[in-house]
């Protein structure tokens, strides 16, 4: 097995040897909060990775965010650390030199071992048979990457000394699922390279529990009080700055508290998804995103948000809160810009909306169109006038001003021809003409 190298300084999980006054860790915690808020892997420079040669400053500041996620028992904010210190310690461990590497795979992964003497002495294998699989592996995983996958990478490292290594199947079940690799006698045969990218995922994981942990001496009263002092301050800048990052939604002037709730002045297509997603808990992929972005530019809270997918989605069924934000709850906040790219995304137009995702007008058959309109249950005076309209606009292929008269059917207004370009133009309309109409 591979000597046990020495963890290098900036290596967050390290024990801290060193005492911190609570004006310290609060000062830390908040530089190391801004540093995850403002760090993008593609454009860290190089004075990231000297501050992480002040080991004291990052394990500080590591620990004292674990504390505040475990002291406010905040689920949004757990997930959000976790996955930004994820993607912090995915750059710099590929920013590390080899020995550093193989210390924090060592420490991450405890039954691994690295290099082909390793590998061929414990499985009592011939190195002929194990190089021709792997190589038959990764060389279909490099042809459906379409790139991805360097095949000349591929050769370097079944050919170099310590390219290889073997790792207890319970410690890589995504490898596994994902045949990354061979598996054998209990043990699974993989490149270096590859368990260096799953290392986000075991650092995660062991971040995950090492959090739970303080949370058990929390409850177990076996916390510093002071600490409640550390989290109310760190979170509340957390909250302050995540604002910013999460779009600033335009006001829907007289909508309401809440706008997000006003379903009866939804254009069609937003109102048959969330009510299609309460009946059926399915959408596609696309049509997730049209009303999720609908609703976050609506004003709805990321809060509200997830617990309305968690509560509705069927694929969340048998989830635990936990599970859900890891899977199907990143997707919700990356479109508030709290993860990933951090993008301000918009709601599509309706062009888009027509050709790419969720258009009744264009989607549906005329039939279908007719039951769904006469299922929400309209009581206006001109309810059979403009159904013969938008009717025979969607037959024509006229799905924007379909959608004009069916403006004019919720609102009661009679207005000029015209046509509807944006779900948030039509929401904005029929505020202003449903309350004329009052």
């Amino acid at each position: 097995m591979e000597a046990n190298y020495e963890l290098p300084l900036w290596f967050p999980l390290r024990k801290v040897a060193e005492k911190a006054t609570i004006e310290e860790m609060i000062n830390i915690g908040k530089a190391r909060l801004l540093r995850l808020l403002n760090f993008r892997p593609d454009s860290a420079g190089e004075s990231i990775k000297l501050n992480l040669l002040n080991g004291r400053e990052e394990l500080i500041g590591n620990l004292t965010l674990r504390i505040v996620a475990a002291v406010s028992e905040d689920r949004i904010f757990t997930s959000w650390l976790i996955e930004r210190e994820g993607d912090f310690f995915s750059w710099a461990i590929k920013h590390a030199n080899i020995t550093e590497k193989k210390a924090i795979i060592n420490e991450l992964f405890k039954t691994i071992q690295i290099g082909w003497s390793a590998a061929l002495n414990e499985l009592r294998m011939d190195k002929d048979s194990i190089w021709r699989e792997l190589y038959y592996i990764f060389d279909r995983v490099a042809r459906e990457s379409k790139g991805e996958v360097d095949p000349q990478k591929i050769s370097k490292n079944l050919f170099r000394e310590d390219g290889v290594c073997i790792v207890r199947f319970w410690e890589v079940p995504r490898l596994i699922k994902r045949r990354r690799g061979i598996l054998r006698n209990g043990w699974f045969i993989t490149f270096m390279d590859t368990i260096i990218s799953e290392a986000k995922w075991a650092y995660e994981r062991v971040l995950y529990h090492k959090i739970q942990e303080l949370i058990v001496r929390k409850k177990q009263k076996n916390l510093n009080p002071a600490f409640q002092e550390i989290s109310e301050q760190i979170i509340n800048i957390w909250k302050e700055r995540r604002a910013q990052f999460i779009s600033s939604v335009p006001a829907i002037k007289d909508a309401g508290a809440k706008p997000w709730e006003r379903e009866d002045l939804f254009p069609l297509c937003m109102r048959i998804l969330r009510n299609r997603l309460r009946t059926t808990g399915y959408l596609s992929h696309g049509e997730r995103l049209q009303i999720g972005l609908f609703l976050k530019r609506l004003g709805m809270p990321l809060e509200d948000q997830m617990k309305m997918w968690y509560t509705y989605a069927v694929d969340n069924l048998g989830m635990s809160w936990d599970e859900f934000e890891k899977k199907a709850g990143y997707i919700i906040k990356h479109i508030y810009g709290l993860v990933g790219s951090k993008k301000d995304y918009e709601v599509p137009k309706c062009d888009t909306i027509i050709t790419k995702y969720f258009c009744p007008y264009h989607t549906l058959q005329i039939d279908e169109l007719r039951e769904v309109i006469s299922n929400l249950n309209i009581t206006t005076e001109n309810f059979n006038d403009k159904i013969p309209q938008i009717l025979r606009l969607s037959e024509q292929r006229k799905p924007k001003l379909a959608c004009w008269y069916y403006l004019q059917l919720i609102t009661q207004v009679r207005l000029k021809e015209k046509e509807i370009s944006h779900p948030i133009q039509f929401f904005r309309l029929a505020i202003k003409f449903s309350k004329k109409k009052r």
